[in-house]
């Protein structure tokens, strides 16, 4: 990846939405790492409404993988 494209996705990674992890949220672990989500993780939150570690998708995203980690909606206009 060039550096103007790997700018702008990071650009990009700092709109997405977030929120801390409740207890009652739907998803209950991140498909990126596996780990469970703990009360207050930050996780940003895809159109699709998947869930995932807020450090676990930028990794995933600035690693040329172009689409959600559950049900590979195309990453970029997936997020909220």
């Amino acid at each position: 990846m060039n550096l103007i494209n790997y700018v702008r996705r990071m650009k990009t990674l700092n709109d997405f939405k977030m929120i801390r992890y409740k207890e009652d949220n739907a998803e209950k672990s991140c498909a990126i790492c596996l780990e469970s989500f703990i009360t207050n993780d930050c996780l940003k939150i895809l159109k699709c409404n998947h869930y995932f570690h807020e450090k676990c998708i930028d990794v995933w995203l600035l690693n040329f993988r172009k689409t959600c980690a559950w049900s590979s909606i195309t990453s970029w206009t997936c997020y909220s």
